[in-house]
This record gives C-alpha cells, sequence and structure tokens, in this order.
C-alpha cells in the first residue's frame, strides 16, 4: 500500500485528505532483484502542510546487515532533539532500550547499560549482575526517566527455574523490588 485516503462523510476521492507510504527496496542495480523491503517514511496530512515520520536504519554493522529499525524521526538523519524514539537490540531482535528524546517526562524502557553497548555485563549493578541470562532472556528489566541521574521508576526482576517452563518474576513499584 502506498496511499491510504479516507473521508468520513462520503466515499473518498484523490482529494480526501490521506496518508502516504514510501519503501526501500534495497536494489543497488538494475536487473538485480531486492535485498529487502521496508519502510522508509510516512507522510500525514496536516491541517496547513504535510508532515513527514522517518524511519532510520543504521548504515554499517551487525543493525544494517539485520535491517534493525534504529530510530522514528522528523528528518531523514536526525539530530537528538528530531528523533521520536530510537532503539537498541540484542542480536536480531530482541529490543533491549526504547529512548524518547523529543518526548519529556515519560520514562524509558532499559534492560542494560547503553555505554557496555549490551554486552551482558553491567558494571553499574551490584556485583555486575547481568541484565539478561546466559540464554538471552530478560532478568532485569527497568523504566527510568530520561533526563538527570536515571531513577527507576518501575522495575521487573526474573529468575528462571530450569525444572519449570514457566519464569519466576519478582515484581517491584518504583524501583523497590519486592
Amino acid at each position: 500500500m502506498t496511499k491510504s485516503t479516507q473521508d468520513h462523510a462520503a466515499a473518498a476521492t484523490d482529494t480526501d485528505p490521506n496518508v502516504q507510504y514510501a519503501y526501500e527496496d534495497g536494489v543497488v542495480g538494475q536487473g538485480v532483484e531486492a535485498k529487502f523491503i521496508r519502510p522508509d517514511y510516512v507522510t500525514y496530512p496536516g491541517p496547513s502542510t504535510r508532515r513527514v515520520v522517518y524511519y532510520n536504519y543504521p548504515t554499517s554493522g551487525v543493525g544494517a546487515a539485520l535491517g534493525r529499525l534504529e530510530n522514528i524521526a522528523s528528518a531523514g538523519s536526525p539530530t537528538t532533539s528530531q528523533k521520536y524514539a530510537s532503539y537498541m537490540f540484542l542480536g536480531a531482535g530482541t529490543m533491549v532500550d526504547a529512548n524518547y528524546p523529543a518526548v519529556t517526562g515519560i520514562p524509558a524502557l532499559t534492560y542494560g547499560s547503553r555505554a557496555n553497548s549490551y554486552s551482558g555485563f553491567d558494571p553499574a549493578s551490584p556485583q555486575g549482575l547481568r541484565r539478561a541470562s546466559r540464554f538471552g532472556r530478560v532478568v532485569d528489566q527497568k523504566w527510568q526517566n530520561q533526563s538527570g541521574t536515571p531513577v527507576a521508576k518501575d522495575r521487573f526482576k526474573y529468575a528462571y527455574d530450569p525444572a519449570s517452563p514457566q519464569g519466576l518474576r519478582r515484581a517491584s513499584r518504583f524501583g523497590r523490588i519486592a
């Protein structure tokens, strides 16, 4: 789908407000099959001007090879203040960090230390405890403020029993583990 048109009073026509979708296909030359098809940007209608929201992907490294989304922003090459959301991943598809730089006052989800690129070892935590098990399962999930000194607003810690298919969860309120 490249265009979605809506009219709440009658049948939709080409002059009604619409949302337009653009995609990247990864083609590097003529006669070559697409390596991927992924969203590039979405154009939304507005009262006076249209608004474009870009889906940005890494240009190098593992994230580029896997085609992981890096951020959603108001520009193709955004500054921090132009990013609506930015993401960090562990492996092919496990998101370990979601940040919302353009929005203030909301907590951000994190599973580990951004400075360590999620190596599994976090020196900022007591005894350098892991935020994921050796099998990649979450053991420490935090929602914390994005500005100033990070303070956990809510936190979940998980333990896994190898004899049971169900995990054990220790929940907390406002950063205090129950």
